[in-house]
């Protein structure tokens, strides 16, 4: 029944979009300068980091750019991968392209990150859950997430990673922050064929001309050169002939 992808214009096919630890800090601190004009906390920093870890297998199933494991979104790109719900107690699998498969999908890792944050931040839903983050407090972050209905997992266990997880984050935090992304140097633009090739020499160019001194000076060498003694016997030849 689920087999086909959808036909419509926002759905793009999945991608898997890992990130590594230092990574993900990076990205959400970025995200969230250029959404708050301001720096995050490390606190703060430390739960957001620690619920995308959760969510994505420590950034190794990062699909589409979607930090949070964020359902699909009105009039926005999605995609559709493979996921499991608890629902009425009992852990359910679907497979794409199921309608519990479908995820939003953002094109870089930055608008992923800012796509997240900004989600938290705006849905009614989770508007206590965004004070709680900003407070620095995971316990209450987790439990106002559940109360929103973000997750379906185990509220004790969910929140017992996360707290976990924020411990981690804090023990490398310095080396978190030390990391930049590799520049990416651009290759420079080849030139075409018809610029990289040398004009032709013209008939007045100075190549040519210093090969024409060449062959004059050739020349000149080839002719016999008059000693003394041939202009003395050519004299006395004139002499003795008027005599």
């Amino acid at each position: 029944m689920y087999e086909a992808p959808p036909e419509d214009n926002w759905f793009t096919p999945a991608q898997l979009t890992k990130l590594s630890w230092p990574e993900i800090a990076y990205f959400l601190s970025k995200a969230f300068l250029e959404l708050e004009s301001k720096k995050i906390s490390q606190n703060s920093l430390a739960i957001l980091w620690a619920q995308v870890c959760l969510e994505t297998a420590h950034g190794g199933k990062i699909f589409n750019n979607n930090f949070g494991n964020i359902k699909k979104l009105k009039d926005h790109s999605y995609t559709s991968y493979d996921c499991s719900e608890i629902l009425n107690g009992k852990n359910e699998n679907f497979k794409p392209y199921h309608p519990q498969t479908f995820f939003a999908a953002w094109p870089t890792a930055l608008d992923g990150a800012k796509g997240y944050l900004y989600f938290l931040k705006t849905k009614k839903n989770y508007k206590e859950a965004w004070q709680m983050m900003l407070l620095g407090d995971p316990v209450k972050y987790v439990e106002a997430l559940k109360k929103g209905g973000y997750f379906t997992a185990n509220l004790a266990s969910y929140t017992k990673v996360v707290v976990n997880l924020t411990k981690t984050f804090h023990k490398n935090y310095e080396s978190f922050m030390t990391y930049e992304p590799p520049t990416i140097v651009e290759p420079k633009e080849k030139l075409p064929e018809s610029e990289t090739k040398q004009p032709p020499e013209s008939i007045g160019s100075n190549k040519e001309q210093d090969k024409e001194a060449t062959v004059i000076k050739d020349k000149v060498k080839e002719v016999p050169t008059p000693n003394f003694w041939d202009n003395i016997a050519q004299v006395l030849k004139l002499w003795f002939k008027i005599k």
